[in-house]
C-alpha cells in the first residue's frame, strides 16, 4: 500500500486555505524567481506544516506565453524570466538551481506542454515538433539533479496523445535515473487514465502524479491506485481557489459547483458539515464583501475537496468500496461516475493478464 497525496497549487502566504496544509505545489517562476520570493515561499511552507513539497516546471507558463504567440526562450546563460504573455526564457539548468535552492521534496523535469488538439495529423505535428525538446530536457534535468541534488525526488513528464507516442518515450527514457512519471489528463477520460496508470505499473513505475486535476473522480483514480498498485499517486489543482474566485461553491460531495437561489434563504451547515459553513447563512454570504466571499468560499472549497480524499482513500481497498462510495457522494445517475466504477471493476476481473487485452476491455481511447 503506497501512499495518496493532493497538492494544493495556486496559494501563497496571505490565501492558504487552511492552518495546516500538509502538501504544497510551487514553481520556479512565481515561487523562487528571485531571493525575495524564495524567502517569501519558505516562510509559506513553514506557516503551512507542509509535509510534502513539489516543485512544478512552469509547463503551464510555457504553454500560456506560446498560445498568445509571446517569445520564448531557454538559454541557460540568461536569467529565468517571465513577462506574462510576452516572453519566457526558462531552462532545466533553472529548474534544477531552483530546487537547490528550495529543497523540494520532489521536482518535475522541464517539458514543452502539448496543446489539445482534435486532428491526428494536427496531434502527430504537435508531438514531433516538441518531443525532441522535451526528451533533450528530461535528460538534462536528470544529469543536473543527480550532480547538484540528488536527494531530491524527480518525476518526469509525458507529453503525448497515444501509445504509438508513448513508445518513444519508453526507448529514449530506457536506463535514465528518475523517480516517478507526472502526466497530463485533460486529453483522457476514466477509462484511458486508467489504463495509462496500469500500462505504467506494467513498465515497473512506482510513483506517478496526475497534473492539473482534482474532480471526484480522479481522486478515487488517485486514491485506488495508491492504495492497490503504486507506492505513490498524487495529484494537484487549483480549482479550490478558481471556484472561489468566481463565486463558485463546490458541492461536498460531488464537488460539482453548486447553484443557489438568491431569494431564498437557508444555513450553510443544512447542506455541508464543514467548520465554515457551520454558522453562516446565505443571506450572511450575501450581505459579505467580495474579499469575504472569496475566503468563505476558498476556504470550504479545500475542506471538501480534502475531505473527499480523506473518504476515497478509506474506501479504496477494493473497487466495489470505492464504487459504494462514490454512488452514495453522487447517486447513480453521473456517467462519469458509472464509467469509472465500471472501469476499476474490470481491472479487478483482468487481474494482470495481456496490457493489450486490458485496453480493449476498457475501450480506452488512446
Amino acid at each position: 500500500m503506497g501512499i495518496f497525496i493532493n497538492f494544493c497549487a495556486g496559494t501563497d502566504e496571505r490565501i492558504l486555505p487552511a492552518a495546516h496544509v500538509d502538501a504544497l505545489l510551487v514553481n520556479p517562476l512565481q515561487h523562487v524567481i528571485n531571493e525575495v520570493a524564495l524567502a517569501y515561499t519558505q516562510r509559506m511552507i513553514a506557516k503551512a506544516g507542509a509535509t510534502y513539497v513539489m516543485m512544478d516546471s512552469s509547463g503551464f507558463q510555457i504553454h500560456t506565453i506560446e498560445n498568445n504567440g509571446g517569445v520564448i526562450g531557454f538559454d541557460p546563460y540568461k536569467p529565468m524570466m517571465c513577462r506574462q504573455p510576452l516572453e519566457i526564457n526558462l531552462s532545466p539548468y533553472h529548474i534544477v538551481d531552483a530546487a537547490v535552492k528550495l529543497r523540494p521534496t520532489v521536482m518535475v523535469a522541464l517539458d514543452w506542454p502539448i496543446r489539445k488538439l482534435d486532428g491526428s495529423f494536427e496531434r502527430n505535428n504537435e508531438f514531433m515538433k516538441k518531443f525532441g525538446y522535451n526528451i533533450k530536457w528530461i535528460q538534462e534535468t536528470a544529469d543536473l539533479r543527480a550532480r547538484l541534488c540528488p536527494d531530491v525526488l524527480l518525476f518526469l513528464p509525458l507529453q503525448f496523445y497515444n501509445l504509438e507516442q508513448l513508445r518513444f518515450y519508453e526507448v529514449y527514457l530506457d536506463g535514465l535515473n528518475h523517480d516517478g512519471l507526472s502526466i497530463p489528463t485533460r486529453n483522457l477520460d476514466a477509462s484511458g487514465i486508467i489504463f495509462l496508470l496500469m500500462k505504467f505499473h506494467s513498465m515497473g513505475v512506482t510513483r506517478v502524479h496526475l497534473l492539473g486535476v482534482n474532480t471526484l473522480r480522479a481522486i478515487a483514480i488517485a486514491c485506488y491506485f495508491a492504495r492497490n498498485y503504486f507506492d505513490w499517486c498524487s495529484l494537484d489543482a487549483c480549482n479550490w481557489r478558481l471556484s472561489a474566485q468566481f463565486g463558485d461553491y463546490l458541492d461536498q460531495n460531488t464537488l460539482k459547483r453548486k447553484v443557489f437561489d438568491p431569494n431564498k434563504n437557508f444555513s450553510f451547515s443544512s447542506i455541508c458539515g464543514c467548520p465554515w459553513c457551520y454558522y453562516r447563512t446565505y443571506f450572511d454570504y450575501l450581505n459579505s464583501s467580495k474579499t469575504e466571499q472569496t475566503y468563505f468560499l476558498r476556504c470550504h472549497n479545500y475542506f471538501v475537496i480534502t475531505k473527499a480524499g480523506e473518504d476515497c482513500w478509506e474506501h479504496s481497498a477494493s473497487a466495489r468500496d470505492l464504487g459504494r462510495c462514490l454512488i452514495a457522494r453522487a447517486g447513480t445517475n453521473d456517467k462519469s461516475i458509472n464509467q469509472l466504477i465500471q472501469s476499476l471493476n474490470m481491472i479487478e476481473i483482468w487481474r494482470g493478464g495481456n496490457i493489450n487485452v486490458l485496453k480493449d476491455l476498457l475501450n480506452a481511447k488512446l
